[in-house]
């Protein structure tokens, strides 16, 4: 649906976190039958519907994310050197829904059916197809139309970790 996300960025942001134990999000996934990336995403999608439920913006339809994922093909299992193959799925938050029992199953149904949808095949097939599902919204950026038509996904959440070891820059840490 549009939302209030779907509008040219300003300088006006927010910046919201929040912490939670791994064992917590790991015994949340197994009770659920749900990943760990699936678990976050319905922490977002929580997150999200209270906040833009407190505005009296909560939309009836769903928001849809843009979620990269890192499929492994049988050629980046297979040792000659093809990587990762990572593509993007669009993902049903289950923001309509009041229980969140409910969005997260409606979470990991939705990433299960993406995630399938893109097994079997070759990384320029998964790049493709995935070029496919985000290129709307730069075509509809580029003709001005954000906001006239309803955009393809409303934001972007990634679950990549960081780095397991210290990092610097210039002797900084």
């Amino acid at each position: 649906p549009k939302t209030m996300f779907n509008v040219a960025i300003t300088g006006s942001r927010r910046f919201a976190a929040q912490s939670w134990p791994m064992e917590r999000i790991r015994q949340i996934g197994k009770a659920g039958d749900a990943t760990i990336n699936d678990v976050v995403l319905a922490l977002c999608s929580g997150a999200l519907r209270a906040y833009m439920q407190s505005l009296g913006a909560l939309p009836d339809a769903p928001l849809i994310a843009m979620v990269p994922v890192s499929l492994h093909t049988e050629s980046s299992t297979s040792g000659d050197g093809g990587g990762n193959a990572v593509g993007a799925v669009l993902c049903n938050l289950g923001t309509h829904l009041d229980d969140p029992g409910a969005r997260l199953r409606a979470v990991h149904d939705s990433m299960t059916q993406g995630k399938e949808s893109l097994k079997g095949l070759s990384q320029m097939q998964i790049l493709a197809m995935s070029a496919i599902g985000t290129s709307p919204l730069m075509i509809l950026s580029a003709l001005r139309l954000n906001g006239v038509v309803r955009p393809p996904f409303n934001l972007a959440i990634s679950n990549v970790p960081g780095p397991r070891k210290p990092m610097y820059w210039n002797g900084a840490r």
